[in-house]
C-alpha cells in the first residue's frame, strides 16, 4: 500500500504539472475520474493507459490550438493581401484608362491633321483669307490661248492729237471700232468721269483676236475721249494682265517692285522720271467679302492698287498718268479656280 500511495502521490505531482504548464485549458472530466480510481486502487494497465490518453488530449488540444491561432493569422495575413490586390488592380485600371485616353489623342490629332492635309494642302482650291492676299495661291491663266496672242500695249501717248480713224490706223491689227457716243455729264470713260466741256464725244475700240480661237476674256480695249473737234484729248485702256504678257504672280509679287508699272509707263510711252515707286501696304489694297448681313469677311474680294503721277514733259499732252492694277477673286471665290481669278489692269492718260 505504501507503493501504491508513493505511486499515487506521483502521478498526482505529475497532475499538477500539467496543470502548470498550460492552466488555460480546461482539464478533462476523463482524465480527473481515472485519478481519482488510482488513490483508492492499484494502478492497473487501463489506469496507466488513461494517463496517457490524457497527454495526449492535451498534445492534441495545444496543437489544435495553436493550429487555429495560425489559421487565424494566415486568415488575416489573405485578407491583407486580397486589400493590396484591390489597391493594385485599380491602379492598373487608372494607368490604362489613362493611356487609352492619350492614345484616342492622338487619334484624333492624326485625324485632324490628316483632314486639313487632304482638304487644305491646295490652297488654290480654297478662298482666299484675311493676310493671305493669295501668296499661297498659284495663278494660272485660263487657256494658253492668251499667251499665245502675243499682244503688247499700245503706245497710247501717240494716240493723242488724232482723230478716231488715224487712231485706228496707229493701233494697227485687230483692233476695231465699235462705237462712238456723244459724252455727257458724269460718263464714264475707262472708270473715269468725263469732263463734258472739254470732251464731246466718247469712242470704244475694242481688240478682237484674229484666231479661231475667241475664248480669251477681258482683251485690251481702248476707249478716246475727242473734244469739240474730233481730236483725242485723253486716252484709257483696260485689259486683262494675262493677255498682254504679265507674270502670273500673286498680287503681293506683282506690287512688292517696280518692275510691273515701269514695264507699264514704258510701252504706253510715259516718262516718269522723277516718280519715287512706293510698295503699298496689305491694308491699303486688300477688300473683304461681306455676308449677307453686310458685314465684312476675312475673305478677299478684291486687291487693288492704284499708282499715279505727272509725265515728265508738261508742255503737251498727256501730262499725268494714272495706272490700276486689280485682282478680282469674286469668281474664284465661288469656284475655287485659280484660273477664274480676274488679274486686270487700268491705264488712264489725261
Amino acid at each position: 500500500m505504501i507503493e501504491n500511495d508513493e505511486q499515487t502521490s506521483n502521478d498526482d505531482d505529475t497532475v499538477v504539472a500539467c496543470d502548470s504548464s498550460d492552466t488555460a485549458l480546461p482539464r478533462p472530466k476523463h482524465a480527473t475520474s481515472s485519478l481519482a480510481y488510482s488513490s483508492d486502487e492499484e494502478e492497473s494497465p487501463s489506469s496507466s493507459v488513461d494517463g496517457d490518453s490524457f497527454d495526449g488530449v492535451l498534445r492534441d488540444l495545444s496543437f489544435d490550438y495553436q493550429e487555429n491561432q495560425e489559421h487565424e493569422l494566415i486568415c488575416a495575413d489573405g485578407s491583407s493581401d486580397a486589400a493590396n490586390g484591390t489597391k493594385k488592380s485599380k491602379r492598373q485600371k487608372t494607368t490604362l484608362l489613362i493611356a487609352l485616353f492619350i492614345v484616342l489623342v492622338a487619334i484624333s490629332g492624326l485625324c485632324f491633321g490628316g483632314y486639313n492635309l487632304l482638304f487644305n494642302s491646295n490652297s488654290g482650291n480654297a478662298a482666299v483669307t484675311s493676310g493671305a492676299d493669295g501668296n499661297a495661291l498659284k495663278i494660272k491663266d485660263a487657256t494658253d490661248e492668251a499667251a499665245n496672242l502675243n499682244l503688247v500695249l499700245p503706245k497710247l501717248t501717240e494716240l493723242f492729237g488724232l482723230t478716231t480713224d488715224e487712231a485706228l490706223a496707229r493701233l494697227g491689227s485687230g483692233y476695231l471700232l465699235v462705237s462712238t457716243t456723244q459724252a455727257t455729264a458724269g460718263n464714264a470713260s475707262g472708270g473715269a468721269v468725263v469732263d463734258a466741256n472739254a470732251v464731246a464725244q466718247i469712242v470704244e475700240i475694242d481688240y478682237k483676236a484674229t484666231t479661231a480661237k475667241t475664248t480669251v476674256s477681258n482683251l485690251p480695249k481702248v476707249y478716246l475721249s475727242l473734244n469739240a473737234s474730233g481730236r483725242v484729248v485723253e486716252c484709257y485702256l483696260t485689259s486683262a494682265l494675262n493677255v498682254l504678257g504679265y507674270t502670273p504672280v500673286t498680287f503681293s509679287a506683282l506690287v512688292a517692285t517696280s518692275t510691273a508699272l515701269d514695264t507699264t509707263l514704258k510701252a504706253v510711252g510715259i516718262g516718269a522720271s522723277n516718280y519715287v515707286y512706293t510698295v503699298p501696304t496689305v491694308q491699303s489694297y486688300t477688300m473683304y467679302a461681306k455676308d449677307s448681313s453686310g458685314n465684312p469677311t476675312n475673305t478677299v474680294a478684291k486687291e487693288s492698287a492704284i499708282f499715279n503721277g505727272i509725265t515728265d514733259n508738261q508742255t503737251v499732252s498727256p501730262k499725268t498718268w494714272s495706272v490700276t492694277l486689280e485682282y478680282d477673286y469674286t469668281m474664284f471665290n465661288v469656284t475655287n479656280d485659280s484660273s477664274k481669278l480676274s488679274r486686270m489692269i487700268y491705264i488712264k492718260l489725261v
